[in-house]
């Protein structure tokens, strides 16, 4: 059991040790779960994509925010 804990905290460090580069996308990608992702692409999808699709996106996010 100790070789499994061995290779997880070896896998967990060296994924840590990958590099600076993946801040900006880790950054994104939290940023994308916030209500002020949505509060700007929900409105840009609406006007400049389609109109429907806008539509039919705030009304899953506002029935699974509840």
């Amino acid at each position: 059991m100790n070789s499994i804990y061995d290779w997880s905290i070896r896998f967990i460090l060296a994924f840590q040790q990958i590099g600076e580069w993946l801040l900006l996308p880790m950054l994104f990608f939290s940023f994308a779960g916030t209500e002020q992702f949505f509060l700007l692409f929900l409105p840009a999808l609406y006007w400049c994509v389609d109109t429907t699709l806008g539509l039919r996106m705030s009304l899953i996010l506002s029935s699974a925010s509840a």
